[in-house]
């Protein structure tokens, strides 16, 4: 409970749930390679039920100097409790990326991503990032965003603007940068385009949401239209994964 105290007004409540939320394998296989008194210190400041968890996974002849050195610790330097936290944090990283490495990586996992739709794409970014921000991040980079049109040939954006509902347009577009727009702007006819000023300048405000709406249906479109390769997305993108 001292121990607790003192984390709590360290404010350090994201670190302790950053590791509460960790899989208790991934903490033990770390622990493993720490000294009894890092261990000792790190499972004081976890849930008790997580430490239990964790403290079962770790050689049974190191549970019992673990156990003692928790039980005569009266109080620990924050300071100390903050170091342990850095590394164990920039360990698990290194751990959850070794990890996605050796079964397909952020790369095969993007691949999947770019072909399921928005909401399971957005559910699965925030669990992965509850439990590994770094790796969500790079996953983030290798996905289809609205920002992506930027990237396709005046042909290819001929073909996309052929399958998609016109009608949509103006409210997809509304926020987006003027290289955006242009890049719509430069492959419509002038009447169109007028059309799409003017709705978008006489409209009140849109919700977020339905902007999303209309700007999701445009790269879902364009996700089938690489599929069926007649356009190719230009972006640093997801090479296909080899087995090793």
């Amino acid at each position: 409970e001292v121990i607790l105290d003192k984390v709590r007004k360290k404010s350090f409540s994201e670190e302790i749930a950053f590791f509460n939320r960790t899989e208790p394998s991934i903490l033990s296989q770390i622990l493993n390679a720490e000294s009894t008194q890092v261990t000792s210190v790190f499972l004081s400041i976890l849930e008790p039920k997580k430490s239990a968890e964790i403290l079962k996974l770790l050689p049974r002849t190191l549970h019992v100097e673990i156990a003692s050195r928790i039980a005569n610790t009266v109080g620990t330097h924050p300071d100390v409790i903050q170091q342990v936290c850095k590394i164990m944090k920039q360990k698990v990283n290194e751990k959850q990326k070794q990890q996605f490495s050796k079964s397909g990586g952020t790369e095969v996992l993007a691949n999947i991503l770019n072909h399921v739709d928005k909401t399971m794409e957005t559910s699965i970014i925030n669990s992965i990032e509850n439990t590994a921000p770094e790796i969500a991040s790079e996953i983030k980079e290798m996905l289809y965003n609205f920002e992506d049109i930027l990237k396709l040939t005046r042909k290819e954006m001929q073909i996309l603007l052929s399958k998609i509902d016109l009608d949509g347009l103006p409210t997809a577009l509304r926020g987006s940068s003027v290289e955006v727009k242009e890049h719509f702007f430069a492959n419509l006819s002038k009447n169109r385009v007028s059309d799409i000023i003017d709705i978008m300048e006489n409209t009140q405000s849109i919700p977020v949401s339905e902007i999303n709406h209309s700007r999701n249906a445009i790269v879902e479109q364009a996700k089938r239209l690489e599929e069926e390769k007649k356009i190719i997305i230009k972006k640093k993108k997801v090479p296909t994964a080899t087995l090793r």
